[in-house]
């Protein structure tokens, strides 16, 4: 183990692109402002208001972070599929310029069995079996599920546009099963016990039990959809606006049968859209800072009820705040975040050492098995000001506080770290191309969590581990659960020395 007060060389924080310095913009994960004080006034009232009755309608956008394709790729693979386009590149320069919906209808009325190539497209396989273990609830879809369990089945009400079932499977994780029902009908409906799942758009479930006769995928299916004024979709959708405040999530106003409704709310009267909130991330809508900026003006001139973040991790973080942020002792996160940072501060020599020791435990102990002849691990810590700050390496005890390297938090950032951090998911990254002196050749890393006073969980930091040899495919997996449940000791770790350290 060394004693410096250099910059350690080579450690895991590489760059996959671009290297060092690159100025980006600072995500809401780092806490700095993960709302501004419109935003957070926005999200307070929404907590006041749905005590009695809350509404979310959700979107393609809780489930991407799963791993389910975007419209565009899903719309790419029916294509292939169909046998239209040579393969998904291909059909992607088709699509450019092409009304998206109506090549979705001209890809199922080209296939023979419609319903096994949805399937596939969705899943992007053809075995349950396989599906059930690749597509696992993302983070939205957790904290989703905790805002509905903690009211009654009659105090909430679940509407989503997405075909897949990875909110049952969070409600189950919660309550067991039995706990829910996923309609895709005028009837059956839920017994009154149950949480039940709207699914306005169908359902594909992953398991193949569940497959819509009639699914909205093409533009013929949209077009019925919009016509009928006594549909059970639009039904639904009026009912929960009926008993209070909807929460769009994951879903933007580009939803075709959304826009229409929500514009009819919008015409009708002159509360338009005050009982109406949407939780919008740059990330979600690939925007520039600029672009982001532009689009803010505009959506908050006909949508109060925005709320604007920058990363699809910090979209979640809102869901959480959600829960608590009536509480009389509640604190924004970006109090919590430098609290936490304070004290690891004022800590610096104690903690840097044993934090050192315990990296070189844990690579010894936990991930020998893909560190590799030549492997460094890390932690990561945010400091509350914008910042993912590599606290401690293993072999290398730091003593002094300045030599610690700092990177800006964004989810366009080329550091592993930062993507987890950002995404609220474990990235690793098993076969880097060898640029310039970059030492590694395959990196890993896990958000890592914590609950500090005034407030609910958050990324306070992440876990990284750098090696030099690659990650075999087959070993992906596994490297990804330990990853995990690493994060986790580390999360227990820094919670409690940060309570015996203000006690």
């Amino acid at each position: 183990m060394a004693l410096t007060d250099e910059v350690t060389p080579g450690v895991a924080s590489v760059a996959l692109e671009g290297g060092r310095g690159t100025s980006l913009p600072a995500s809401g994960a780092a806490m700095n402002a993960i709302f501004d004080n419109r935003e957070f006034e926005i999200l307070k009232s929404l907590g006041r208001e749905s005590d009695d009755h809350f509404g979310v309608l959700i979107g393609a956008g809780a489930s991407i972070p799963a791993g389910l394709p975007n419209w565009p790729t899903l719309v790419a693979r029916l294509l292939h599929l169909s046998g239209i386009a040579e393969d998904e590149s291909s059909a992607r320069q088709m699509l450019s310029g092409q009304d998206i919906l109506l090549a979705t209808e001209v890809a199922i009325h080209s296939s023979s069995n419609p319903k096994e190539m949805l399937y596939r497209a969705i899943y992007n396989t053809t075995s349950p079996t396989e599906a059930m273990g690749i597509f696992d609830p993302a983070a939205s879809h957790y904290e989703l599920a905790r805002l509905a369990v903690d009211r009654t089945p009659s105090q909430v009400s679940l509407l989503t546009l997405n075909v897949d079932d990875l909110l049952e499977d969070a409600i189950e994780s919660i309550l067991g099963s039995g706990s829910y029902y996923a309609r895709d009908s005028a009837s059956p409906r839920a017994r009154p016990d149950m949480y039940e799942i709207h699914h306005l758009h169908g359902l594909i479930s992953r398991d193949a039990t569940r497959i819509s006769q009639r699914a909205i995928f093409t533009l013929s299916d949209y077009n019925r959809l919009l016509r009928s004024r006594t549909s059970w979709q639009l039904g639904a959708f009026q009912e929960c606006l009926q008993r209070g405040p909807l929460l769009l999530y994951g879903t933007s106003y580009g939803d075709i049968e959304i826009r229409c409704w929500l514009d009819e709310l919008y015409v009708g009267g002159k509360s338009g859209l005050q009982n109406v909130y949407t939780i919008l991330s740059r990330q979600g809508l690939s925007l520039t800072i600029e672009q982001f900026k532009r689009a803010k003006e505009f959506i908050r001139r006909k949508w109060p009820g925005a709320i604007f973040v920058d990363s699809h991790g910090d979209a979640v973080q809102a869901l959480r705040e959600i829960r608590s942020i009536g509480d009389q002792a509640y604190k924004p996160p970006a109090s919590r975040i430098a609290n936490h940072w304070q004290v690891v501060m004022r800590n610096f020599s104690d903690w840097q050492a044993s934090d050192v020791q315990n990296l070189e435990n844990d690579l010894a102990t936990k991930l020998s098995h893909w560190a590799g002849s030549a492997a460094a691990l890390s932690l990561w810590i945010v400091d509350g000001g914008g910042m993912l700050v590599q606290w401690a390496v293993s072999g290398t005890v730091h003593t002094c506080s300045s030599a610690l390297r700092r990177v800006q938090i964004s989810h366009e950032s080329s550091w592993v770290e930062c993507e987890s951090l950002c995404s609220e998911r474990i990235s690793v990254k098993p076969d880097i191309p060898r640029v310039g002196n970059m030492r590694w050749k395959s990196i890993a890393a896990c958000p890592v969590f914590g609950a500090f006073p005034g407030g609910p969980e958050l990324a306070v930091g992440a876990i990284s581990l750098a090696s030099e040899e690659r990650i075999e495919d087959q070993d992906v997996d596994g490297l990804a659960y330990a990853m995990a449940d690493l994060a986790n000791h580390w999360r227990y770790r820094l919670e409690d020395r940060f309570h015996s350290a203000e006690m």
